[in-house]
């Protein structure tokens, strides 16, 4: 939680969904195949960034 204050236990309701996005993000980088294209990986992350 020292980067991400949204992970700690003393939230507050409305930033849970602050928490729900990161893990949501986080599970769809670790179950797509973007292969080696690092062109692609960029792509993907563009509407992250």
């Amino acid at each position: 939680s020292e980067h991400f204050p949204f992970l700690g236990n003393s939230v507050a309701v409305p930033e849970m969904r602050c928490r729900t996005m990161f893990y949501t993000s986080l599970g769809k980088l670790f179950m797509v195949d973007l292969g080696e294209d690092e062109e692609r990986f960029h792509t993907f992350m563009l509407p992250l960034t």
